[in-house]
Formats: C-alpha cells, structure tokens, sequence
C-alpha cells in the first residue's frame, strides 16, 4: 500500500465520521497541523544522495547522524508525507525485515525488554530465524509454511510451537495496527494447522475434564460487580459474556440495532471471526436466535448502553475499542483484559493460577442457570446449543467448598438410631399361614 492511501486510510479510522465530505476535510486539516508544528524544523543538505536523492533533516534526524538516520525523498511533497507517516507511526514496509518487525511489536529496544519479550525473540531466532532477514513486503506463504515445517520436524512441545506462533500473530497484529499491507499471515497459521497438523498430533491431548473452567458463583459476582462499579469496554464485555452466555465473536459482532431492551432480548445473527476480525453474516449451527436477558443481565447491558452513548461514536457496534485500527474490540485485547485485571486484580489470584478465557465466560453462565434451576432445554436455546448434549458439556460443577459441605445430608448412621424394618405381611402369606 502506498505511504499516503496508508496516511489517509489511518486517519480516517482516526476520524470516526461517517460523512466523506467531513472526513477529507479531517484529513486535509490533520495533515496541515502536523506539517505547520515540524515542516519549519526541515533542512535541504544540497549534496547528492544515494540514487541522485537530496537529503533532508528534522529534529528526528540531526544532521551528525549517517545517512540512515536521514529522512531523504525527491520532492518536498515526498519529503511532507514521510514526515506525517513518521508522526502517525505508520512505517514503510519496504524496508523493513520480519524480526524488525517483531521486535517493533515487543517494545521497539531489544535492550531494554523484559523477561516475556526477551523469551518470545528468543523462540523466534531459534525456530524461526530462516524468516528473520527476509523483507516484510516479500514475504510470501511458501516461507511462513517451510519455517513451520522446519519447526515440526524438530518434534517440538506443544508449549514451545504455541510460543513461536504467537511471535507471527504478534507480527500481524502490529501490521495491521501500524496500517502495513502484507499477506495474511493468520490466514496461513489457521490452514496450516488444519492442513499439516490434523490427524498427525505431536502432543497428547489434555482432557478438558481436567480442568475447572468455569467461575464460580462468588467469582463471577464479583466480576459483574467490579464492571458496574468501573465501566469500560473490556470490564463490561466479560460482565456481558457471563450474564447472557454469548460466544465472544457473537458479542463482537453485536450492533446496538440488534439490542430490544423493551422486549428484554438480544438478535443474534452475525458474528465476527476471532482470528481473522472478519465479520460473518451467520453465527455457529446457523443457529441464529434470540438471546433472552435475565433482570441481572440487562442491567449489564443498560449500564454499557449507557457507557457507549457517553463515548459519542457513530460506530454501529456496540463493544468499542479506541486502540485498534478498526475501532472495534477483538477477542485478543478481552483475554489480555481476563488474565492482566480479572484474574489479578478482582480475584486476587497469582500466575500460577492459569487464568480462564472469554469462552469459559459461557461455561459460567450454562453452569449458574443450571445451579439456579433453569430448565436444560432453556439454556440449551439460550447459547445456541444443537442438542442437550453439547449443554450438559458445558455445566460445570462451581459451588464452592463452604456450599457443598453445607448440603450434605449424611448417611444417618451414628446420629440418628437405625430401627430395623419390619417385613410387611402380605395377603399371600396369610392364606398360607392359615
């Protein structure tokens, strides 16, 4: 994508206007305030440069620095756009190599990263290094597919694949984030484990039954509590997830058209790919629906109406997130949420505690309705479910310690005297005893 489309398809995500008049005349004036505060600091160095350019210098870029630090172009006009690319943080991926590109995602200074970013850099020099010099505009599928092959014939773990996939999907966030046009790269990982790794598994398979995935009652109460009492997006879409028992790419495709407060249910019939923030016109089973809101779980959503009607967007959806691209919330940016501030913060629990994800946010909400009494059929309509099979999955066993020993009943065999029974005569063995 060329430097300026970039520049203007940024600003108009930084806009937020519907109108096409009103968002070039955005453009225009943002353009205007950014060259009117740096254009002055510009330079003209009348020597020749590399491939007959003429060299210019900024504050950014002091003239005792190489030729490298230098911004250089043709033209003034080529010179005003580089410098409102370098003020929007928009980069030119000409020049830019894969692990650049990572190392920009981690934190910008590979000096000064932390324990986290210095291991995720680590993974992918070490497994992926065959993509580390390659140009980030000439990458292709070809060399993301053979680096993985390289990688699953060294018969890794299953922790160790993970982490170095997650250095590519690291990449493609910050592409998309710093409006970089290049393939795919999620696309790729997605097929490539459908495609290369189904059938052949190089790990043992961990039962889910193993795990507790689920919150607990207390928990997920004080959850709800904490995104009443704070209100953001991230804090009120978990809260969302938990009351009505909506996957997460149904609540991130959810407009505000599709909320009937009066007639207390949401309509369900699209939802957003969490992989690919593709939005899809048909949800899971194709079982669109109408999700139907507990007194509790309206609550949640007129206090994120109200949220949402403060923050003045003309954004038909109605989980926002100022932060991305797009200005839409995705699924990443909800677990980051769950495991940095909800299982931290709320519930006070350490690292060594994995965390749950947005989807055990459903797994909650089928296992409070059952513990509340609601019929299996109900919940099973509720979250969409084909059969009562695939709900019964879902329902977990979350009472806590105190609860369940308050409920046992005993086996009455030392409190409480046990009368032997006495074999009730019948009319048969009357007759006979007579």
């Amino acid at each position: 994508m060329l430097l300026d489309k970039k520049i203007s398809t940024a600003l108009s995500y930084e806009c937020k206007l519907t109108d096409k008049a009103l968002i070039q005349e955005y453009i225009m004036n943002r353009k205007d305030a950014i060259l009117s505060k740096h254009i002055t600091n510009v330079d003209q160095i009348h020597e020749p440069g590399y491939g007959g350019f003429k060299y210019y210098t900024t504050k950014l870029t002091p003239k005792n620095r190489n030729h490298s630090g230098l911004i250089y172009a043709k033209t003034k006009e080529e010179l005003e756009t580089k410098i409102i690319a370098h003020y929007l943080h928009i980069q030119e991926e000409g020049r830019i190599t894969v692990r650049k590109v990572l190392v920009d995602a981690l934190g910008g200074n590979e000096d000064s990263f932390g324990k986290t970013s210095k291991r995720a850099i680590q993974r992918f020099d070490k497994n992926l290094s065959d993509l580390g010099s390659i140009i980030l505009s000439r990458l292709t599928e070809t060399d993301i597919r053979a680096a993985l092959d390289k990688l699953v014939a060294t018969k890794p773990t299953e922790k160790e694949f993970n982490e170095t996939v997650s250095c590519l999907n690291k990449i493609a966030d910050h592409c998309q984030y710093e409006h970089i046009d290049i393939i795919n790269i999620r696309d790729v990982i997605s097929v490539y484990r459908k495609v290369r790794l189904t059938g052949k598994h190089l790990w043992k398979s961990v039962s889910k039954q193993t795990k507790n995935l689920a919150f607990t009652r207390t928990e997920a109460s004080r959850i709800v509590r904490f995104a009443i009492k704070y209100p953001t997006y991230k804090s009120l879409s978990v809260a969302i997830l938990i009351t009505t028992g909506l996957r997460a790419g149904e609540l991130l495709g959810l407009e505000i058209d599709d909320i009937y407060l009066e007639e207390g249910y949401l309509w369900i019939h699209q939802t957003e790919d969490t992989k690919t923030y593709e939005l899809l016109d048909y949800v899971k089973e194709n079982k669109t629906r109408e999700v139907y809101l507990s007194d509790e779980a309206l609550t949640i959503i007129k206090a994120c109406l109200s949220f949402r009607i403060n923050d003045n967007n003309n954004s038909p959806y109605l989980i926002l997130n100022p932060c991305s691209n797009d200005g839409k919330m995705h699924l990443r940016a909800i677990d980051d949420f769950m495991r940095e501030v909800i299982h931290t913060k709320v519930l006070g629990y350490d690292k060594e505690r994995e965390a749950r994800s947005a989807h055990d946010c459903r797994r909650t909400y089928a296992s409070l309705e059952h513990l509340s009494g609601t019929p299996i059929n109900v919940i099973m309509d509720q979250l969409g479910h084909r059969n009562v099979g695939q709900t019964w999955d879902y329902i977990k066993n979350i009472v806590e310690a105190s609860e369940r020993r308050r409920q046992l009943k005993g086996g009455r065999l030392i409190f409480d005297e046990v009368k032997p029974q006495k074999l009730k005569k019948t009319h048969k063995q009357g007759i006979n005893a007579g």
